[in-house]
């Protein structure tokens, strides 16, 4: 029965991201709207109002509070909801990976850490006003900075609690750090530069559109990894597909594209509706 809960929220919350995704790139890219999907996206909005509407007043709490004390503006973005959720989808897929993999110490410390990052990446996003290329740049970097954070708690914690048999409390440091730190690292660059063109061509959610590429990135790295795993260590009387979804890169990469084909695939029926 909870296999079949579980089951059940991760579909639908694979579901939800997509149409954030979605909801994203047609507003980043100021794409127009066929009636059908307009509908299916007015929907899902009022699903996600009924779902975290109540921690918009907290959040705009927040925001004032941070406006006094930086000295700065900042207004709660409309696609709020939408952020959180992206980010979100990256966090509790990761810790869901984590648990699969008999890790509960590092899946809880994900899912807090996490919990924390996609509510500064509404922060973040919320200042940038998409005119403003510092800002932008901030709003790319600073949610990156909680990944790399993140990054760098999980290989702390798995090199403690989860090393590998025979694998050196430096050597098993050392691989995590250059597998997960170096690699969201990477990411972010790559997610930096996407916002430096994107705020050059005018797009008002340049920032919006570098965190989606940085998720995008890391999902191709792990997925790439899973493949890596498989033909490394596939065992005998294994298949391909079964070495593949044991591992846990493989797993969060194929999550995690799944998402971004639907939104692509969501965008482009829009757009032949639309033709």
């Amino acid at each position: 029965m909870l296999g079949l809960i579980w089951k059940t929220a991760s579909v639908l919350g694979l579901l939800a991201s997509a149409l954030s995704l979605a909801s994203l790139i047609i507003q980043g890219f100021q794409l127009g709207l066929s009636a059908p999907i307009g509908a299916m996206l007015a929907y899902y909005e009022g699903l996600l109002h009924a779902l975290l509407g109540w921690a918009e007043p907290i959040l705009l709490r927040l925001a004032d509070f941070a406006s006094a004390w930086l000295g700065i503006e900042i207004r709660l973005s409309p696609a709020w909801k939408h952020v959180f959720v992206l980010v979100w989808l990256y966090f509790s897929v990761d810790a869901r990976s984590s648990f699969l993999q008999q890790r509960p110490i590092t899946a809880s410390a994900t899912l807090v850490v996490g919990l924390g990052v996609s509510v500064a990446s509404v922060g973040a996003v919320s200042w940038a006003n998409g005119s403003d290329l510092a800002s932008v740049v901030f709003a790319t970097a600073f949610p990156i900075l909680g990944f790399v954070i993140h990054a760098i708690i999980e290989s702390v914690l798995t090199t403690a609690f989860y090393r590998f048999p025979g694998r050196s409390v430096v050597q098993s440091l050392r691989y995590y750090l250059m597998t997960e730190v170096l690699s969201a690292l990477l990411a972010g660059g790559v997610a930096i530069a996407v916002a430096l063109m994107a705020w050059r061509m005018g797009a008002p959610l340049a920032a919006l559109i570098a965190l989606g590429a940085f998720i995008l990135v890391r999902g191709a790295y792990w997925l790439l990894r899973g493949v890596y795993i498989e033909i490394a260590e596939c065992s005998e009387g294994e298949s391909w597909r079964q070495r593949f979804m044991c591992s846990g890169a493989g797993q969060f990469g194929a999550l995690i594209f799944s998402v971004v084909l639907g939104a692509l695939l969501f965008v482009a029926f829009n757009a032949g509706l639309t033709a």
